[in-house]
């Protein structure tokens, strides 16, 4: 029933918009990894050349992720996209199990889209024999905890305003993660990444906050009223 219950949420979740902005992300971190290798300075070291490559491709890559992990979140957990919740709650799905299944099934995907557009970069860095830079690992871990983050944080919003306009808001939060505030309280209730493109703070402390908000907003989701 669970394997069911995510399989018709990815038929709703991926439509044509999802194809034609994953393309979009796809030839833009394509376009820009190729820019970052033709703006490298030829006097740099081995290890210069490969942190600054992989830290520069990270920074737009990063940014595709989130903005488009706040796209789908926010589209997908809207009511007028969540309608078909009408056909599947009266026959017996608990609001928990349909709103669990629903974010696994987005987390799964963008999981398999960041993972992806990360191999590309990789896979550029090998054509162009470019070292390999181990910090990418951990900057890409960190991604991942930003994503469910910014996920939940979009649904959250949305949840409470049922509007596509605050996703504007979610944006401006985004951006507040690139900026130098670190030694500011920001980084206690945002994933701000230092110029490494790692948390300020320990990855336990966001883990925990991702599944605050997970609880918040499943207890939302119950109390919403969904007229179903």
């Amino acid at each position: 029933m669970i394997i069911k219950l995510c399989k018709c949420h990815l038929i709703y979740l991926v439509n044509r918009l999802f194809i034609y902005v994953f393309i979009i992300i796809t030839i833009l971190n394509l376009a820009y990894n190729i820019f970052v290798i033709n703006s490298m300075d030829k006097y740099l070291s081995l290890v210069e050349e490969s942190k600054f490559y992989y830290l520069s491709c990270f920074q737009i890559y990063r940014l595709e992720i989130l903005l488009f992990t706040l796209l789908i979140s926010s589209f997908f957990f809207i009511s007028n996209n969540d309608q078909y919740r009408a056909l599947i709650l009266p026959s017996g799905i608990s609001r928990n199990k349909y709103f669990i299944t629903k974010i696994v099934t987005i987390t799964c995907l963008l999981l398999i889209i960041t993972i992806f557009e990360g191999l590309l970069i990789m896979i550029v860095a090998g054509i162009w024999n470019i070292d390999f830079y181990l910090d990418f690992v951990l900057c890409e871990i960190d991604l991942i905890i930003s994503l469910l983050y910014f996920m939940l944080v979009s649904v959250l919003f949305i949840q409470i305003t049922d509007s596509i306009y605050i996703i504007i808001g979610s944006f401006v939060l985004l951006l507040f993660t690139s900026l130098d505030i670190g030694n500011s309280f920001f980084k206690y209730f945002i994933c701000i990444v230092n110029e490494n493109m790692r948390f300020f703070v320990s990855e336990i402390y966001y883990i925990f906050f991702v599944c605050l908000l997970l609880v918040i907003n499943i207890i939302l989701y119950n109390k919403r009223d969904l007229q179903t």
